[in-house]
């Protein structure tokens, strides 16, 4: 996990479900990371994941968003 800082994160999937974002507010919170604020408030890596239901799941590489744990407050007042 080179490139970022070392501050505790969760993947913004789970944050965005265990906060009841919408998908407007998911979307929007990838495209702060992906911008030029990105580097405040999380990361993003390329990682193995699940895509897809347990039922019908792949398994491959994708990009994982994740968001620093003491910034999310922050980033949640602005979407």
């Amino acid at each position: 996990m080179s490139g970022h800082l070392e501050l505790d994160s969760t993947p913004l999937e789970q944050i965005a479900r265990d906060r009841a974002w919408s998908p407007q507010q998911t979307h929007n919170a990838k495209r702060i990371i992906d911008g030029g604020l990105g580097a405040n408030y999380g990361y993003k890596e390329y990682e193995e994941v699940k895509f897809g239901t347990s039922e019908g799941s792949l398994e491959g590489y994708g990009w994982v968003y994740h968001l620093y744990n003491e910034r999310i407050p922050d980033l949640e007042s602005i979407l």
